[in-house]
């Protein structure tokens, strides 16, 4: 429906939680197409129109053990392209206990280097190494996560969330 009554939108994606090994919500941030390049915070449960689908390549079937619907919305999306997150939690992620093993390492890395090569005219820019800038980038991201986990940080989102929640509703109105 919101793609019919904005059809400039490229993708329509929700927010998300986590469950099964781990139990949790997942913060997902607003759209940017900037933060885009560098993690995936669109999952693949996302709607995009058929049109814009058969302007890519589709999926890569290299990447059958992950990091697919990335790779896709690098293809996707362009910088300044319009994507919309429904604020409420309509999909659910199961997380195991393998995604952290040695072999999912490994793995992560095979295919961020999948994604580096299909989008060179993306991240050749910025390094020529995928693999050590985005451990960088994790471990920033390991400190914000503990931060958002924090108990101090749930209350004052709890104590924020009337006011999210109304900002939200003045944003749909525009």
């Amino acid at each position: 429906y919101y793609h019919e009554t904005h059809p400039d939108t490229k993708i329509v994606y929700t927010k998300a939680d986590r469950f099964g090994a781990e139990k949790s919500s997942l913060i997902v941030p607003e759209y940017n197409y900037e933060n885009l390049i560098w993690k995936n915070s669109i999952f693949v449960t996302a709607m995009y129109k058929r049109s814009d689908y058969e302007n890519t390549s589709g999926y890569d079937e290299r990447m059958k053990l992950g990091l697919e619907d990335w790779d896709f919305w690098l293809s996707l999306l362009k910088k300044g392209d319009t994507v919309h997150i429904i604020d409420e939690v309509l999909f659910h992620y199961r997380y195991g206990s393998n995604y952290n093993s040695p072999n999912a390492k490994k793995n992560n890395e095979q295919l961020l280097r999948v994604i580096y090569n299909n989008h060179k005219d993306i991240y050749s820019k910025y390094c020529e190494d995928i693999i050590i800038l985005k451990r960088n980038v994790m471990s920033r991201e390991e400190t914000i996560d503990l931060y958002k986990n924090s108990s101090s940080y749930k209350v004052g989102h709890f104590l924020l969330s009337p006011i999210i929640y109304l900002k939200s509703l003045l944003r749909h109105k525009e």
